[in-house]
């Protein structure tokens, strides 16, 4: 998800340009990476965000790569919303941080990602329950 709100953010910035994406999630990467997503959650990820326009244009000149650890100390510190440590770190680097408010179609991803995410929950539920069921169980039985 945070790919995507990413891409919505700075994406424009970068049309026409090679972009490295880089993600402490290695799933991200490899699903980026290969294009295919196993998890149902994880399919519907990156299926929206393959459908952002942003990523579209951006896409043949994209990149991504897995950072963890040391190497990823100032994004996983904004992440965890230690910005004490993110405006300590930048001020050691000469970089002045700056927070930016969340764009309106960020928003609209994350509520678009969030409701397929809960309706696939809710389908998977359904069909748990109704594999619980007397019926079910009694055909399967046979």
């Amino acid at each position: 998800m945070a790919i995507g709100i990413k891409v919505i953010l700075f994406g424009p910035l970068f049309d026409g340009c090679e972009v490295f994406l880089l993600a402490d999630a290695l799933a991200s990467v490899q699903i980026i990476s290969s294009n295919a997503a196993h998890a149902p959650t994880l399919q519907i990820l990156h299926s929206l965000l393959l459908s952002l326009p942003e990523f579209t244009k951006l896409q043949p000149n994209v990149f991504c790569s897995h950072v963890f650890g040391r190497v990823n100390v100032l994004a996983d510190a904004a992440s965890r919303g230690k910005l004490q440590l993110v405006t300590s770190i930048c001020s050691q680097m000469g970089v002045l941080a700056r927070q930016l408010s969340v764009s309106a179609r960020a928003s609209e991803f994350l509520s678009q990602a969030k409701t397929c995410i809960r309706r696939l929950r809710q389908e998977s539920e359904q069909i748990g329950d109704s594999a619980d069921s007397p019926s079910v169980r009694a055909q399967s039985q046979s």
